[in-house]
């Protein structure tokens, strides 16, 4: 669950999946949306937004931390279109295999209609 402590200080994040935190990079944002972004008046829109900012924290992967500090205003922009001839980060690549791929092969479950439809 998300706790936070009497003088707000965030004691804890809750566990979507086994195996997988939000990156410490991701905390910030994540506070700052908490804060900013939830409607905390309306319990169904309450319970959207924090899901919403929960998964947003979450799909943070492990950034290459040698690349960071050369960034200037162009290699920004182009690093929201990720080139797919690129090497993945190797830390990013160990998430996504050995935590994301499992969870989905064991959580995903088509419906019964999709094995004879091919549309």
């Amino acid at each position: 669950s998300l706790s936070s402590s009497e003088s707000a200080v965030l004691t804890s994040l809750p566990q979507l999946l086994e195996g997988h935190m939000p990156e410490p990079c991701a905390l910030p944002s994540l506070l700052l949306r908490l804060a900013s972004e939830v409607d905390w008046e309306e319990e169904q829109p309450c319970f959207e937004t924090i899901s919403a900012e929960l998964a947003n924290a979450y799909c943070v992967l492990p950034q290459d931390p040698s690349g960071l500090s050369d960034l200037d205003s162009a290699s920004v922009a182009d690093s929201a279109k990720p080139d797919p001839a690129e090497p993945i980060y190797p830390p990013a690549a160990e998430v996504v295999q050995h935590t994301l791929y499992p969870a989905f092969r064991h959580y995903l479950v088509p419906p019964r209609d999709f094995a004879s439809d091919s549309t």
